[in-house]
C-alpha cells in the first residue's frame, strides 16, 4: 500500500502543474485604441426631448421616421421651416441654406454612427482574439496531458511485458502495484483534461455594456443623436431599440452565463466562453447602432427632393 501511494505521489506531482487554473496578464491594453478618440474628444452628454404626438402643422407632410430623425438632429424647426417655404414657393435662397444645414447634420451623424460602431467592432474583435488565445492555451494543456497519459500507459505496459517475459520470480505484487498506480494516474489525468481552465485579466474602464444597461451616457461615448435614436421608441414601436436589445441580452446572455455581472464592471477575469459572450453582446449593440444608417439614408433622400 505504501508503495502504491509512493507511485501515485510521483505521478500527481508530474501532472499537477498542467491542469491548474491560471490567470494571464495581457501585454496590450484591451481598450488601447478602440475608443481612444471618443474618450479624448467625447460628445456632449445631454438628453434630447421628444414627444411623438407633437407634429404641429407639418404632421401630414412628412413621414414619421423623417420627423423622428429631425428630432435626433435637433433641427425639427429648420425642417418645418423648409417644408413651409417649399410648400409656399418662397425664398429659394433660404430653402437652400436650410437644406445644406440639414444635409450637414445628416453627414455628421452618419460619421458618428460609423465612429461608434467601429469602436464596438474593435472591442468585439479583441474579445474574439483573446478567446482564441485562451482556447489555444487549453488545447496545448490537453495535448500535454494526453501525451503524459500515453507515455504512462506505454511505459507501464512495456515494463509489465518485460517482467512477464523475463519470468522474474515474485513480480506479481509489483506488477499489480504498478498496474493499479498507472490506472489511477490515467484516470486522474483524464479528470484533469475535463477541468482545464485559463482566465485572462481584462480592463474595460469604459464599459459600453454597462452604459447601455444603466442608460448612462455621462462619459459621452455616444453622440446625442445616436443615444436618442437608441433610447427613444421609434415610430410604430412600443419599445426603443435599447429596450429590445436588453430583452435579448436578458434572455440569451444573463441567464446563459452565471458570471454575467462581470460584464458590468471596469475589469474582470474572463474565460474564453465569457469573452465569446461579451463579443456577442457587443456585436448586437453595434448592429443596433448601424440600423440608424437606414433612416439616415431615408432622410437624405427626402432632402434631395427639395
Amino acid at each position: 500500500m505504501n508503495r502504491n501511494l509512493y507511485y501515485l505521489l510521483i505521478l500527481f506531482l508530474f501532472t499537477s502543474c498542467i491542469g491548474t487554473t491560471r490567470i494571464i496578464e495581457p501585454q496590450i491594453p484591451f481598450q488601447a485604441e478602440c475608443f481612444a478618440a471618443l474618450i479624448d474628444n467625447h460628445f456632449e452628454s445631454r438628453k434630447i426631448s421628444y414627444d411623438p404626438e407633437e407634429r404641429d402643422d407639418w404632421k401630414d407632410e412628412v413621414d414619421e421616421r423623417i420627423h423622428f430623425l429631425a428630432h435626433a438632429f435637433e433641427l425639427q424647426d429648420d425642417l418645418q421651416e423648409l417644408i413651409r417655404l417649399n410648400r409656399e414657393g418662397e425664398d429659394r435662397d433660404r430653402q437652400d441654406t436650410l437644406r445644406r444645414k440639414l444635409l450637414k447634420a445628416v453627414d455628421l451623424t452618419s460619421l458618428e454612427v460609423s465612429a461608434i460602431a467601429s469602436g464596438l467592432d474593435c472591442e468585439e474583435e479583441k474579445s474574439v482574439q483573446l478567446a482564441d488565445y485562451l482556447d489555444r492555451q487549453i488545447r496545448n494543456q490537453e495535448r500535454r496531458l494526453t501525451v503524459a497519459a500515453i507515455i504512462t500507459g506505454a511505459v507501464v505496459s512495456t515494463g509489465i511485458g518485460i517482467a512477464v517475459l523475463s519470468g522474474m520470480e515474485g513480480t506479481d505484487p509489483i506488477l499489480q502495484t504498478i498496474g493499479l498506480t498507472a490506472g489511477l494516474a490515467e484516470v486522474y489525468m483524464g479528470l484533469k483534461v475535463l477541468s482545464l481552465r485559463r482566465k485572462i485579466k481584462v480592463d474595460h474602464p469604459i464599459n459600453i455594456i454597462q452604459m447601455v444597461i444603466e442608460e448612462d451616457n455621462s462619459k459621452g461615448i455616444f453622440s446625442p443623436a445616436v443615444w436618442f435614436y437608441l433610447n427613444a421608441p421609434t415610430p410604430g414601436m412600443e419599445r426603443s431599440l435599447r429596450e429590445k436589445l436588453l430583452a435579448r441580452w436578458e434572455a440569451y446572455g444573463r441567464y446563459a452565463d452565471e458570471d454575467f455581472e462581470i460584464f458590468l464592471g471596469e475589469k474582470g477575469e474572463y474565460t474564453a466562453n465569457m469573452l465569446e459572450t461579451r463579443s456577442g453582446l457587443l456585436e448586437q449593440l453595434s448592429s443596433q447602432v448601424f440600423i440608424m444608417k437606414q433612416d439616415i439614408m431615408l432622410f437624405m433622400s427626402y432632402l434631395h427632393e427639395f
